[in-house]
């Protein structure tokens, strides 16, 4: 169906695969192993996708970027992300790191802690509340991951980001 489907898009987009079939034939053993089947779909879909066009592209990263704006407080992965662009998670962290120079993972962490950053400075929400706000199910690892970016723990942040002296 996978292989299926792909024919379909391509030749309706006048684009004539005849050279490429070859490379898209396999034996039935890759569907008895899961990961190597996964391995080779995702190599299929990398391959048989049609490259986006120049135009595209930043669309495609403006819709990811705001995808994780507006998914932040959830567990974003991303295979998550990649399902929501309608692309392979290794195209999309390819992309996305030409695109921006950026990795995705560090892009999701930077945007998290942003976010906390606004909160612990304008608000008076406990550091439980924020990090679940920000996708964080566990405040010790929101705690450790917020000092590690910033040097600072989160209650120091406020502090400092309100004027205090700190104790």
């Amino acid at each position: 169906r996978l292989i299926s489907a792909a024919i379909t898009i391509q030749y309706s987009r006048g684009e004539n695969m005849n050279h490429q079939l070859d490379l898209y034939f396999f034996d039935e053993s890759v569907c008895q192993d899961i990961p190597v089947f996964q391995n080779w779909a995702d190599t299929l879909v990398d391959r048989i996708v049609p490259n986006l066009t120049q135009k595209e592209i930043p669309e495609l990263i403006q819709s990811v970027k705001k995808y994780i704006c507006n998914n932040i407080d959830r567990n974003l992965t991303r295979e998550s992300i990649a399902n929501e662009a309608h692309i392979s998670p290794s195209y999309l962290s390819r992309l996305f790191h030409k695109e921006t120079g950026e990795k995705l993972s560090d892009y999701i962490l930077r945007k998290r802690i942003g976010r906390a950053k606004e909160m612990l400075k304008n608000t008076d929400e406990k550091i439980t509340f924020i990090s679940q706000e920000i996708g964080y199910s566990n405040d010790s690892y929101f705690i450790k991951t917020f000092k590690s970016v910033t040097g600072m723990t989160p209650y120091e942040y406020r502090k400092m980001s309100r004027g205090k002296e700190s104790d």
